[in-house]
């Protein structure tokens, strides 16, 4: 069975905007499949170790359709930071990870569709010597079951679970067990309540 995320005030979200979904949906007992990242532990090779470059390229209409640059930074950078792989400090980070912005698209969500699709490449490099450890691109998708929020809070879902995407795949990576698709399918679709 599908789970619904309801996007009501205050509901996950951690931004000063009422009804938006959070850009970070591990941890709340969402499911994905075919697995739900979960918490590295200390003996994991990423275990606080992920120094996060800022997104590149993000097009200046993610502003409209998504939100501000640096709030989709902040829920990337969270998402890492709830599965214990961000590095509390630059000094004890050991790999750094750049994320690409490629695109995005609402479905024609204003016109009735109700899917979103969020694309970034990744790329996973050591600190001291610059070699590429992993280098993909992920591309993830968001369903609504209404369109009463237009096209906004199903791409802010999208961008979340590409973000959940990468933490799992990186989790996988540092064993060599990455697939070659690492985007995950949510278990919950995006629904909007008018207050």
């Amino acid at each position: 069975m599908t789970a619904l995320l309801a996007i009501t005030l205050g509901f996950l979200s951690h931004s000063n905007m009422p009804n938006e979904i959070p850009l970070m949906a591990v941890g709340f007992g969402l499911r994905y499949s075919p697995d739900t990242p979960v918490p590295v532990s200390p003996d994991h090779p990423l275990y606080n170790r992920v120094l996060i470059d800022p997104i590149e390229e993000m097009p200046g209409s993610v502003r409209l359709s998504i939100a501000r640059p640096s709030t989709i930074n902040e829920g990337l950078k969270l998402t890492l930071e709830h599965l214990h792989m961000l590095a509390p400090t630059s000094a004890e980070a050991k790999v750094r990870l750049t994320a690409r912005w490629v695109s995005y698209d609402g479905g024609g969500m204003l016109f009735g569709g109700k899917n979103a699709t969020v694309t970034l490449h990744y790329r996973l490099t050591r600190i001291d010597s610059g070699a590429v450890i992993f280098d993909r691109e992920i591309i993830t998708k968001a369903m609504a079951d209404n369109k009463a929020g237009g096209p906004m809070p199903t791409l802010r879902a999208a961008t979340a679970v590409n973000f959940a995407s990468i933490a799992g795949c990186l989790d996988k990576a540092a064993f060599g067990r990455a697939p070659s698709d690492c985007a995950l399918t949510p278990q919950f679709h995006v629904t909007t309540r008018r207050r």
